[in-house]
């Protein structure tokens, strides 16, 4: 009569299969395990920030206990998920919210831009990075020192500014003292240990 999470999904990591293999079961209108060998069922996103990765297995068929095990579930992007099992004639079932967390942290990336500023003046738009991990899920990784430097450009930041800094909670390093006194285009770049 319909399908039923014996195994539900559990809390993993971006890149990693899904913990707790999600199962489905076969069962009867009163929730009684059904033994039906060779139903095919499918898991899909039922909500979610992202989709399973292309080397997902995402249909299988139960085996002779009526069982549907998912064992190579794999999300690269994090947050809060539920996914859906669904068979022909035994509709679909959802499974609880569960929890994909961003990978180890990996690089630097910039969420904001620095602008067109005059010399002698901070940078406006205040530059600032994130690290992330990866799969460029935001990662929380605070006291990461980050240094900023000049890629190109005529000319050096201006001796007080202030090219260091430490990430905060969320891995986000913001810069608002940069300045230049040498008119011209320029790109900056930033640094940390172990992010590239």
């Amino acid at each position: 009569n319909k399908l039923g999470f014996v195994q539900q999904p559990s809390t993993t990591t971006a890149g990693n299969a899904v913990s707790s293999a999600p199962t489905v079961q076969v069962q009867d209108s009163f929730g009684n395990a059904v033994a039906d060998s060779g139903a095919t069922v499918t898991m899909s996103v039922a909500s979610g920030p992202g989709g399973f990765t292309g080397g997902s297995t995402t249909i299988t068929t139960t085996s002779a206990a009526g069982v549907a095990t998912f064992s190579n579930l794999v999300f690269n992007t994090s947050g809060s998920y539920t996914i859906q099992a669904a068979s022909s004639g035994l509709g679909t079932v959802t499974s609880g919210s569960f929890t994909v967390n961003p990978a180890a942290a990996n690089k630097l990336v910039f969420v904001h831009q620095p602008g067109t500023t005059t010399a002698g003046n901070a940078i406006s738009a205040a530059p600032t990075v994130q690290v992330e991990d990866t799969f460029g899920n935001a990662v929380a990784d605070s006291g990461a020192t980050v240094t900023m430097s000049v890629a190109t450009g005529p000319g050096a930041f201006t001796g007080g500014s202030t090219t260091s800094t430490t990430t905060s909670a969320a891995g986000l390093a913001t810069f608002s003292n940069l300045v230049f006194n040498t008119s011209g285009s320029y790109t900056i770049q930033a640094a940390s240990s172990g992010l590239g």
